[in-house]
């Protein structure tokens, strides 16, 4: 059966001085097909920014206790969401089309663009993803920006950086019994030039996170999170 997780404040690690940590959950709510850590740290933070989220909540999986991070847009930042999906992207989305250059100066597209870049969610990156931002920015009947979490470490995230992204899984592969701390990538459908900083005065992740990251794995790069 699934349930929520129980969240709980604690002492960080050395990733961030504000990461989530999530204690060990109740038997009643999670499975224990698995051994659960008795701590895991979840730091959550916007792909381009790096500026960090809170107010996310977890549940569990059916059989193996797993993350699946969501995060509701918090009243205080509606409007500054709302501005983050702009017509900036709808051309963004264009170029990436037609096979323009997106960021400019050969800076290569980061597959966290592709996937705000499928603004409908379908799969794919076409004409209706335009669209659909240019009807949010008017005021139109469109989705709304909606956050995803894919892990940091994911060593086949380079392989979406294209026009077909694929579906972002609700559930991450990352086991609750097998990791003792887990970084997020936040993605706003539809900011796909990364524009949304969060509230004035968010903390966020330093640059030498990711470059210890991308020390560690190979298959990873700093363009990914707009490092160049």
């Amino acid at each position: 059966m699934g349930g929520d997780l129980a969240v709980s404040a604690a002492p960080p690690l050395a990733l961030t001085a504000n990461a989530t940590a999530i204690s060990a959950p109740d038997v009643s709510l999670i499975p224990t097909s698995t051994v659960v850590a008795p701590l895991l740290q979840v730091v959550a933070y916007a792909w381009k920014s790096h500026a960090l989220l809170d107010a996310l909540n977890f549940s569990s999986s059916v059989d193996i206790p797993v993350l699946v991070p969501a995060r509701e847009v918090p009243v205080d930042e509606a409007l500054i969401t709302d501005a983050a999906v702009n017509l900036q992207d709808a051309i963004a989305i264009l170029k990436l089309i037609v096979g323009l250059d997106v960021n400019g100066a050969g800076r290569p597209l980061s597959p966290y663009q592709a996937i705000a870049a499928d603004f409908d969610a379908s799969g794919g990156v076409d004409l209706t993803d335009a669209i659909g931002v240019l009807k949010h920015v008017v005021g139109l009947t469109a989705p709304a920006p909606a956050w995803l979490f894919v892990d940091e470490a994911d060593a086949t995230m380079a392989t979406r950086a294209n026009l077909s992204p694929g579906a972002v899984e609700p559930t991450l592969s990352t086991n609750v019994g097998s990791a003792t701390s887990v970084g997020l990538v936040g993605i706003l459908r539809g900011d796909v030039d990364g524009s949304w900083t969060g509230p004035a005065g968010s903390p966020s992740l330093d640059v030498a996170h990711f470059h210890e990251l991308v020390a560690s794995h190979a298959e990873l790069n700093l363009g990914q999170w707009g490092i160049y």
